[in-house]
C-alpha cells in the first residue's frame, strides 16, 4: 500500500496528475475507509480543481483527525477557491497555530486576502512566506500561482517599479513563460529584440512531456512578442496573436453546442420559476452586478463605481456562478427553500469582503447568464450591462493569453458564436413580462470614454451613489483581470474602432450572423 502511494506521489512530482488521479481512484475505491489513502485521493482531486469532492473527503478526515497540518491547509486552499471566506481563514489559521514555520499557509493566506481585496495583508504574507523559504530567489516550483501573486499585490499598492525587479528576479533564477508574459505587460520596453527573437526560436524547436505543456508554453512566448512588437511592427505582432492563439486553441476545449444547450435550459427553468421570489423582498439591497463580453468594458465601468467611498468591490467573483449552475440543466426541480438558500449563501461570503459598505460590486462579466435568477434570489440587486462594438471586443478576446478562464478565446469564429450567444440570452432577459428592466443599467462602452463624467454621474444616480462622480483618484484602483495593466491609464477612446486583423474581419460577422439566424429559428 505505501508503494502504491510513492508511486501516485512521484507521478505528482513529474506532473502526470491524469495518471495520478487514475491510480488514486483505484486505490481508494479499494480501500475507502483508508485515513492516508483519501488523503492522497483527495489530494489529487484538488490538484485537478475538483474542489467540491475534494473539500468532501478532507473534512471526512478533519472529523477523524482535527490536528493534521495538511488536512487544515489543504482545506484552507480549497475554500479560498471555492469562495468560502470565513471557512478558509478559519482552517488557515488553524493549520498556522499548528505549525507557524510552514511557508505554504502564508502562500494561502495571501492568496485569500488578494482575492478580497485586503492588498496589504496579502503583501505581508507573501513577504513572510518567502523569508521562510529563504528569499524570492529560493522560488524554483513550476507553479506560479504563489509569484503571481506577490507581483499583484505589489502592483495593487502602486510598487510597479518593485513589481518589475521582482518579476525579473524570478525569471533570472529560474526561468518561466507565463511569468515572462507577465514581466513583458508590466513593462513591454524593457526586453530586447534579441531576447525576444531568440525565445521564439527556442521554443519553436523544444518538446516538453506533453503536448498541451509544450503548446502553453510556446502560446505564451509568443503572445509576449505580440505585445512587444504591437508598437513597433504590427504585421509582425498579429502573427504572433494568430500562432499563440493556434497553439492555445489545441488546448481549450469549447464546445458551442453545450453553450447552446445551457441557453436553452436556462431559457425553459426561468420561464417555469417565475413565480419562486426570495422571501425577502428587500434582499440584495446595495448589490451591483457588472455585466457583459469579457473584454466590453466590465472592467472600467467597476472602476469608476468603486471610486465612491461607498462602494466595495470584490472583483471577478465565481460564486453566484456556481450557485446559479443548477439552472442550466435539463429536468430541474427548484423550490423556494433553494432560491432563498442561494440568496443567504451568497451574502455570507461577500460579507468577508464587503466591510460594511452600503454598496458592493460583483463584476464577472458571465453573469449575464444568470441576471433573471439572480433577480429572483436577490430582488433588490441591480445590474450594469455593458455592450461594445463586437469587432473591438472580438480583438481584446483574441489578444489575451486566456486558455481556461475563456474557452473559446483562440479562435474569432467561436468569438462570433459567444458574441451572438450573449445577445439572444440578453434580449431574453429584456422582455417586459419578466420586469427585470428597471433594475437593469445599459452602457455604450464607446458613448463611457467618449462621455466618462456624463455617464458615470448617470450610472450614479442609478445605483443611488451619493456624491458626483470625480475621475480624479480612479487611476488608484487595481483589477486582477486581463485589464490590470490598463486599467490605471486615463480613460481614452483609442480602443474605440480598431484596425486590426482586417482578414478576419468579415468571416467574424458571418459566422456571428449565422448564429443570430439559428437563434432566430428557435422562436
Amino acid at each position: 500500500m505505501l508503494n502504491q502511494i510513492n508511486i501516485i506521489l512521484d507521478l505528482i512530482k513529474q506532473k502526470s496528475i491524469g495518471r495520478a488521479l487514475d491510480e488514486s481512484l483505484k486505490l481508494y475505491n479499494q480501500y475507502p475507509k483508508n485515513y492516508d489513502i483519501i488523503k492522497v485521493y483527495a489530494y489529487v482531486l484538488m490538484l485537478t480543481k475538483e474542489h467540491l469532492k475534494s473539500s468532501e473527503l478532507f473534512e471526512e478526515l478533519h472529523k477523524i483527525n482535527k490536528q493534521d497540518y495538511d488536512v487544515l491547509n489543504n482545506l484552507g486552499h480549497i475554500y479560498v477557491e471555492l469562495e468560502k471566506f470565513n471557512e478558509a481563514e478559519r482552517f488557515l489559521e488553524d493549520a498556522n497555530s499548528l505549525k507557524p514555520q510552514q511557508p505554504s499557509t502564508y502562500a494561502n493566506l495571501g492568496s485569500l486576502m488578494l482575492k478580497t481585496s485586503k492588498y496589504e495583508k496579502a503583501f505581508n504574507f507573501y513577504k513572510i512566506y518567502f523569508d521562510l523559504i529563504g528569499g524570492e530567489d529560493k522560488y524554483l516550483l513550476e507553479d506560479t500561482t504563489v509569484p503571481m501573486g506577490y507581483l499583484d499585490s505589489l502592483m495593487a499598492l502602486g510598487k510597479k517599479d518593485m513589481a518589475q525587479k521582482k518579476v525579473k528576479l524570478f525569471l533570472e533564477k529560474k526561468f518561466n513563460e507565463e511569468l515572462f508574459y507577465y514581466y513583458v505587460q508590466v513593462n513591454r520596453k524593457d526586453p530586447s529584440v534579441s531576447e525576444i527573437d531568440n525565445l521564439l526560436n527556442h521554443y519553436s524547436k523544444t518538446r516538453e512531456r506533453s503536448v498541451v505543456e509544450t503548446n502553453r508554453k510556446y502560446a505564451a512566448i509568443l503572445f509576449s512578442a505580440a505585445l512587444y512588437y504591437e508598437k513597433l511592427d504590427v504585421s509582425l505582432s498579429e502573427k504572433y496573436y494568430y500562432e499563440g492563439n493556434k497553439r492555445i486553441s489545441e488546448i481549450q476545449r469549447f464546445m458551442p453546442l453545450e453553450y447552446q444547450r445551457k441557453i436553452k435550459f436556462i431559457k425553459k427553468n426561468y420561464q417555469e420559476n417565475l413565480e419562486l421570489k426570495s422571501s425577502d423582498p428587500n434582499k440584495g439591497e446595495g448589490l451591483i452586478f457588472i455585466v457583459g463580453l469579457p473584454r466590453s468594458g466590465t472592467t472600467l465601468v467597476e472602476s469608476i463605481i468603486a471610486n465612491n467611498k461607498d462602494v466595495q468591490s470584490a472583483g471577478e467573483l465565481v460564486s453566484m456562478m456556481n450557485l446559479c449552475s443548477d439552472f442550466n440543466n435539463d429536468k430541474l426541480e427548484v423550490n423556494q427553500k433553494q432560491i432563498d438558500d442561494i440568496g443567504d449563501d451568497y451574502i455570507s461570503r461577500i460579507n468577508y469582503i464587503r466591510d460594511n459598505k452600503k454598496f458592493f460590486i460583483d463584476k464577472l462579466p458571465g453573469n449575464y447568464f444568470n441576471i433573471g435568477f439572480i433577480n429572483l434570489c436577490l430582488p433588490k440587486a441591480k445590474f450594469i450591462l455593458i455592450k461594445r462594438n463586437l469587432w473591438d471586443v472580438a480583438i481584446s478576446q483574441f489578444k489575451q493569453y486566456y486558455i481556461t478562464n475563456i474557452p473559446y478565446s483562440s479562435k474569432f469564429f467561436n468569438i462570433a458564436i459567444e458574441c451572438a450567444n450573449f445577445e439572444e440570452i440578453v434580449s431574453f432577459w429584456n422582455r417586459k413580462e419578466f420586469q427585470i428592466l428597471p433594475k437593469v443599467f445599459n452602457i455604450s462602452y464607446e458613448t463611457l470614454v467618449s462621455n466618462e463624467e456624463e455617464v458615470a454621474n448617470d450610472i450614479y444616480s442609478f445605483l443611488g451613489l451619493s456624491e458626483k462622480y470625480s475621475g480624479d483618484t480612479r487611476s488608484n484602483f487595481f483589477s486582477r483581470t486581463a485589464s490590470r495593466f490598463q486599467i490605471q491609464a486615463k480613460i481614452n477612446e483609442n480602443s474605440v474602432e480598431k484596425k486590426a486583423f482586417e482578414n478576419s474581419k468579415s468571416r467574424f460577422f458571418e459566422d456571428f450572423n449565422r448564429q443570430k439566424e439559428f437563434w432566430a429559428k428557435k422562436l
